[in-house]
């Protein structure tokens, strides 16, 4: 009797976590088929319960050419447990990437997956990447020049036309630096970048 009573409350808690988590998590049958879902689960999607029922695992994940989903579901049944990060279709076509726990057979004849949406801190690693890239090679070659002019035309007594000269691609050089500078600025906040 009391160990029924056990199962059944920890049951109700299970439930009660399934439903109210911010996390989305799902659940399919041995063959990879949902089978259940919580809300979170159905909003990050973009399905209806009914809609992600007919689906299975595979029909949602964003693979390379390269990758075998049946590769990744061998791994997974034969570890019993997988974690990392994968690409996934919302219904609307557009692609989520998430941190996904997913654990084989946690219930009977049920394997369980729990997904976080990281897909806006995964774009800001993006961008900061891009910049990097931007700042070690577009940045450095406009600011070599400015240096390189600054240093021949304090370093020289220069004729008034070589000094026009050297002037003029030093204003070429500051617009184009000031270019790369605006373009790094909007891509440190690609989501609301506005005008400088």
């Amino acid at each position: 009797m009391m160990e029924t009573q056990d199962k059944i409350k920890a049951s109700e808690v299970f439930q009660a976590v399934f439903e109210h988590t911010f996390d989305a998590v799902l659940l399919t049958d041995l063959y990879g088929n949902y089978v259940q879902s919580n809300q979170a689960a159905l909003s990050l999607l973009g399905y209806g319960h009914k809609e992600l029922m007919g689906l299975h695992a595979k029909d949602l994940l964003v693979m390379r050419e390269s990758e075998s989903f049946q590769h990744y579901w061998d791994e997974f049944l034969k570890k019993g447990q997988l974690k990392g990060v994968i690409s996934m279709l919302r219904k609307s076509g557009k692609t989520k990437v998430m941190k996904f726990k997913a654990f084989a057979g946690y219930f009977p004849a049920h394997h369980l997956f729990i997904l976080s949406d990281i897909t806006k801190e995964e774009r800001q690693k993006q961008a900061l990447r891009e910049i990097a890239k931007t700042q070690s090679h577009e940045v450095r070659a406009p600011l070599c020049r400015l240096m390189g002019l600054v240093q021949l035309i304090s370093g020289h007594d220069l004729p008034q036309e070589e000094q026009a000269s050297c002037l003029d691609h030093l204003d070429r050089t500051a617009k184009e630096l000031d270019m790369v500078i605006r373009s790094i600025i909007q891509k440190s906040n690609p989501e609301g970048a506005q005008e400088i």
